[in-house]
Order: structure tokens, then C-alpha cells, then sequence
């Protein structure tokens, strides 16, 4: 693995608090490894053993395992940045929420903004989740958790979609 691969992991434990992550110490992590990141999605097939097609060694280094793990941080840093329009439809929902036909053209619009919110993050298993946990195969030794209130807009926007959608 190489030092600044290394360093990049070392750098975001020591972001976490009592095992916590913040939204914003994420983003900061992102920029700070943004560099590294696109240094080794443009040179992944270093270590190929067939030249520029991929083989089970370059897949599996740890650079390869770190373009993955920056890529869960940033899908969760871009699910992030949906809490914005999550909120706006939120908003819009009790204007109309006896009304079937109008529900149906909600849930149509906002279809598309519902499936972009699996990115592959778990709640917690507890029934008042207070953690958002990414799932990372390479890395189940480093445990990613953030806050469910830093998305709780989105949290509430899937709520709503999946309840109206179950009552159609």
C-alpha cells in the first residue's frame, strides 16, 4: 500500500468522534484526498498483470480498495446534498396530502430523487436509528457512522414516499 494510501485512512480516524463522523469533516477529507483519488483511478492498472486490462492483483490492492472507499464517501457526501430539495418537497406535501391524484403526480416527480437515495448506507437496527452506517465490503474494520439528523430531510423525504406509496 502506499504511504499517502495509507496516510488518507489514518487522516479520517482521527476526523471521528467517539466514532462519529460529521458531513462536513467527510467533505474535508474528500478535498484534502481529491488528488490521490483521481491520481489512482487514472493509473489503477499499475500493478495489472496484463498490462492495461484489469487482473485479480490490481483490483484487489489497496489503491484499488481506496478509489472504492472515496467513492462511498462521496455518494454519501452527494445523497448529503439532497437534503436541500428532500426539504422543498416535504414542504409541498401537506398542500395537497387528501387529494390521490395530486399525491400520484408527487410521487412520479419525485421518483427519481427517491431512487437516487439508495446509495448503500444502513440505518442503524435500532427503531430510532441515530446513526447512518456506510457499507464499505473492503473496509468492515473501518466502521463510517454520521448522525441521522444531518439527514434528516432525506430520512423524512423517504418516509413520506414510502408511505404514500404503500396506501396507492
Amino acid at each position: 500500500m502506499s504511504i499517502s494510501v495509507l496516510n488518507s485512512f489514518e487522516n479520517l480516524v482521527k476526523l471521528q468522534q467517539d466514532g462519529i463522523y460529521t458531513i462536513s469533516k467527510i467533505h474535508w477529507w474528500l478535498l484534502k484526498y481529491k488528488d490521490l483519488f483521481d491520481y489512482w483511478k487514472e493509473n489503477w492498472n499499475n500493478d495489472s498483470c496484463f498490462g492495461n486490462l484489469p487482473c485479480s492483483h490490481a483490483l484487489n490492492s489497496e489503491e484499488s480498495k481506496f478509489q472504492d472507499f472515496y467513492q462511498a464517501l462521496d455518494d454519501i457526501s452527494q445523497l448529503h446534498k439532497l437534503n436541500v430539495k428532500c426539504r422543498e418537497e416535504i414542504l409541498k406535501f401537506p398542500q395537497f396530502k387528501e387529494e390521490k391524484e395530486l399525491i400520484n403526480e408527487w410521487l412520479k416527480k419525485n421518483e427519481e430523487i427517491y431512487n437516487n437515495l439508495f446509495v448503500g448506507f444502513l440505518l442503524d437496527n435500532e427503531v430510532n436509528a441515530k446513526h447512518i452506517q456506510l457499507y464499505l465490503p473492503h473496509y468492515k474494520k473501518l466502521e463510517i457512522k454520521i448522525n441521522t439528523s444531518e439527514f434528516k430531510d432525506v430520512i423524512e423525504f423517504l418516509e413520506i414516499y414510502n408511505q404514500l406509496e404503500n396506501h396507492q
